[in-house]
């Protein structure tokens, strides 16, 4: 029996509702999937999050009913196709929001930290230097700060929802929280007074 023919007998047994096909879906791809999603986000924890949630909703939401065997090439990659496909989409998707998140932060930390009435040109915000000093210093953030701040800037959560889901108090959350957003603070200074814009050279 060919790849094909194995993909074609599965998908009946998916349409079925049958949870020993579902598994054989996920033992077989897996591994394939994670590691494309690893080499796309270069986040072990990130990869392996999206590849659970996908599976999640491949059964519960029935994604396979997608899979259309006329698209085919009989060579037996009509479900590994499909899958590989939805996993790239849904990194690039989480790639993409993250960097629409870090500019939005980036731009409201400038703006704490810039003095009223002081000028930064629109350019400083895609300066690759300021965001490599933006990424130096959250490498020095300690993890469980850096994993609150990616609950609080990255997904909205409170500080009350942050302290229910690490089981922490939310005063803990708060310090964490201020620890991580001052040092991201310090490095956007030095790094203005690095390229020159310093409020001095600035100000109207």
């Amino acid at each position: 029996m060919t790849t094909y023919d194995q993909d074609i007998i599965l998908l009946e047994q998916l349409h079925t509702g049958d949870p020993a096909a579902f598994a054989t879906v996920y033992n077989r791809y897996r591994n394939p999937l994670r590691y494309l999603a690893e080499s796309l986000l270069n986040d072990e924890t990130d990869a392996q999050d999206i590849v659970q949630e996908f599976f999640i909703a491949f059964w519960e939401k029935k994604l396979f009913t997608h899979i259309d065997p006329a698209l085919s090439k009989g060579d037996g990659t009509l479900i590994r196709n499909y899958l590989l496909r939805c996993i790239k989409n849904k990194c690039l998707n989480h790639l993409s929001r993250n960097k629409r998140q870090a500019i939005s932060l980036q731009q409201t930390l400038l703006e704490e930290t810039t003095p009223e009435n002081s000028y930064i040109p629109e350019r400083q915000l895609e300066n690759k230097e300021l965001e490599l000093q933006l990424l130096r210093a959250m490498a020095q953030v300690p993890p469980q700060a850096a994993r609150i701040f990616a609950l609080a800037y990255g997904q909205s959560k409170s500080r009350k929802e942050i302290a229910a889901e690490l089981r922490i108090s939310s005063q803990t959350v708060a310090n964490l929280l201020a620890r991580a957003v001052k040092r991201l603070r310090t490095a956007l200074k030095n790094s203005r007074q690095t390229c020159g814009t310093s409020p001095a050279n600035n100000v109207y």
